[in-house]
């Protein structure tokens, strides 16, 4: 988290103009960092965004079509590439902003779907900073807890500032289990790398 904080500090934001983002080039960097891991390694990516990707029709979107590329064709790619092929899970917390990102989310589940999976989405309506950080952390140490030790009962929802994570923890606690199977062999013959892959 100090890292990721580091990283933060020094961006400075600028361009724009448009509602819509470069989600696409943002999920191609996501593909580029996975590819740097050569051991087996279990993939997840947390798009957090107030605004959907460009190529959506729009109204006011300056960038549906970049350099000649159509920008819904290349998200769909990406998207393609990175999570069906790559098979890195994709969760998306949305942050407020325009009700566009659901258009976004049903784009990127057209292309999930056929695959068997799909964007788990959550919504931030509220919280501070800390304790979003906090909350982030802890929902991705009880998914990987519960791939490797999973609970003997449900205790229910899990409500923090009228965010649900319950659904997204439980889907993909089943499918990162499942991936972790297919890459130790099992969980009884030794799980694969889990050091922040």
């Amino acid at each position: 988290m100090t890292r990721l904080q580091a990283f933060v500090d020094v961006l400075e934001a600028d361009g724009g103009g448009d509602g819509p983002e470069d989600v696409a080039g943002g999920l191609e960097e996501v593909g580029r960092l996975f590819a740097q891991r050569t051991k087996p390694s279990l993939r997840m990516s947390m798009l957090m965004a107030d605004a959907p990707c460009h190529g959506l029709k729009i109204p006011g979107d300056d960038h549906a079509v970049e350099d000649g590329v159509c920008q819904l064709q290349r998200v769909r790619r990406v998207v393609h590439e990175v999570f069906v092929k790559g098979g890195a899970e994709l969760l998306f917390c949305k942050t407020g902003g325009v009700r566009d990102t659901d258009k976004m989310v049903n784009e990127f589940d057209t292309v999930l779907t056929p695959a068997g999976t799909y964007v788990d989405e959550f919504e931030l309506q509220s919280a501070a900073g800390d304790a979003f950080r906090d909350k982030i952390v802890g929902e991705l140490e009880s998914c990987v807890a519960a791939c490797v030790a999973p609970p003997t009962e449900d205790l229910g929802l899990d409500l923090f500032g009228g965010t649900d994570f319950s659904v997204p923890r439980s889907v993909a606690c089943a499918r990162l289990r499942a991936r972790m199977d297919q890459l130790g062999g099992g969980l009884g013959g030794g799980v694969a790398s889990l050091d922040g892959g």
